[in-house]
């Protein structure tokens, strides 16, 4: 399969090809969102060496992996071998002095899964140290691709390295799942012909990571049964995944998985001191490392509260693949081969969909100020609540887009196969929503109300209170 997307992650590849100097190439991103395959589908034929950390791999495993992969690029049949990381990277500059400089190419090293091959007491940080700044470095022909899943160990141990490694990155790729215009364009590649209903159904499942999506069928299969044989059935592949998805990535992840359970109670979000409240965890230094984790690999993000300060910053899951299996997967037997179809239009369903439709609209933030016609004009996003007191009603707001050009949008986002319909009760909402956000907030910029839609907004007697929608098709531009 081609490459879908990645326009701008090719394009920094290619300028590190090109360039006059050695580059240092660190690249992170969610387990499963195609970081070996974005390498190896660009270089190809280029790649000079490619290794693969051994997950749970001792030391002694993870050097002669990278011996026997030096000793195949080698093209000899030697059995070159090394007892320590040092070792190991003196027959890698060995073997690159061999190779004749050539103007306009580069000789690429791929190390893959990088937080493997560091294990406990191995000096590999170290060995990766001297071999970039005393040899790679000024060689000039020298592109280092680095690459985990384990994105907190990278920013960690390379790019906030206060060591030999400080500022040593060229070129930083962070890639993220897919869009939703890169998920309808991926599905179509496989030949699979939905509706963008089901598309962004499908999204609100399994999220824009290309591994989970291309287990997706074409055929008499819709997405129901995609989802019963994906998750529902023995075989089910995906089932599995949560299991192996933090262990794989935390050496303890227990307390990541009490985290992400907590989180998935709350679809708003919950404050550091709710989350150690529901979890059990201690007020510590360590859990603010586990939120730390998750945000940098992807499966929560920390957004302020609007009007608050960053002490009331909330916690919120944003991997769709996470929140769907704890919220309709975990615990469900397999008794039954069609399970997510016989409740796929339930109304349990349906409020869950409602909920994770707003997560879908704030992870779109930029297509909607696209749409919006205000792209260029500088934006805080956030979410607001109030609470309910003896005269006064609760509102929430779960995305409010405060602009620099004086105009707050509080967006509302209501996911309906149908047009919507506001009705006398829910305009009442509104304008509570409205009144007590300017009286809580005594802002002075133009509110504005926005409807965020699957197919738009029914004109009544009510609808005069929206003053500007969008659809379902501009979160996919």
């Amino acid at each position: 399969m081609r490459i879908i997307g990645r326009k701008k992650e090719l394009e920094t590849l290619e300028e590190c090809y090109n360039s006059n100097k050695s580059e240092f190439v660190g690249l992170f991103g969610r387990r499963r969102v195609g970081k070996t395959f974005i390498v190896k589908e660009a270089f190809r034929d280029r790649l000079l060496l490619h290794v693969t950390g051994i997950y749970n791999g001792s030391r002694k495993e993870q050097i002669n992996k990278f011996c026997l992969a030096l000793n195949r690029a080698n093209g000899k049949a030697n059995n070159a071998s090394a007892n320590t990381w040092f070792e190991a990277f003196e027959l890698l500059q060995d073997f690159l002095v061999t190779i004749p400089k050539q103007e306009g190419k580069k000789k690429v090293i791929f190390l893959d899964e990088l937080p493997w091959m560091d294990t406990p007491k191995s000096n590999f940080l170290s060995a990766l140290e001297y071999f970039w700044n005393n040899f790679a470095a000024w060689e000039h022909d020298i592109m280092l691709i680095v690459c985990g899943s384990a994105t907190s160990w990278i920013v960690k141990k390379i790019i906030d390295n206060h060591g030999g490694l400080h500022n040593r990155l060229t070129a930083r790729i962070h890639l993220h799942p897919f869009t939703l215009a890169e998920t309808e364009e991926f599905i179509l590649e496989k030949g699979i012909n939905w509706s963008r209903y089901d598309i962004a159904r499908c999204y609100m499942i399994m999220g824009g990571v290309p591994y989970y999506l291309d287990y997706l069928r074409k055929g008499s299969q819709g997405l129901n049964k995609n989802i019963d044989s994906l998750f529902f059935s023995q075989d089910a592949v995906l089932r599995e995944e949560y299991d192996n998805l933090f262990c794989s990535l935390f050496k303890n992840a227990k307390p990541h998985v009490k985290v992400i359970e907590c989180l998935s109670q709350k679809n708003i979000g919950l404050t550091r001191a709710e989350i150690i409240k529901g979890s059990g965890l201690d007020d510590n230094g360590d859990t603010s490392e586990v939120l730390s984790d998750l945000e940098a690999c992807g499966f929560i993000r920390r957004y302020k509260a609007y009007g608050k300060r960053s002490r009331g910053s909330l916690y919120q899951i944003v991997d769709f693949y996470t929140l769907f299996y704890l919220q309709h997967v975990k615990g469900t037997s397999l008794t039954s081969t069609n399970h997510w179809s016989s409740i796929a239009n339930s109304p349990a369903v349906a409020s869950w969909m409602g909920n994770t439709f707003e997560m879908l609209c704030t992870m779109h933030t930029h297509q909607m100020q696209q749409a919006l016609g205000f792209s260029a004009v500088a934006s805080d996003f956030s979410a607001w609540r109030a609470t309910k007191d003896d005269n006064k009603r609760g509102a929430q707001v779960d995305l409010v887009i405060d602009r620099r050009d004086d105009i707050i949008n509080l967006c509302e986002m209501k996911f309906s196969r149908e047009q919507y319909e506001i009705t006398l009760e829910q305009e009442n909402n509104l304008i509570n929503k409205i009144e007590r956000f300017k009286q809580e907030n005594k802002t002075r910029k133009a509110i504005h109300l926005t409807l965020v839609t699957v197919s738009g907004l029914k004109e009544n007697s009510h609808s005069g209170i929206v003053d500007s929608q969008l659809t379902l098709d501009d979160l996919f531009k």
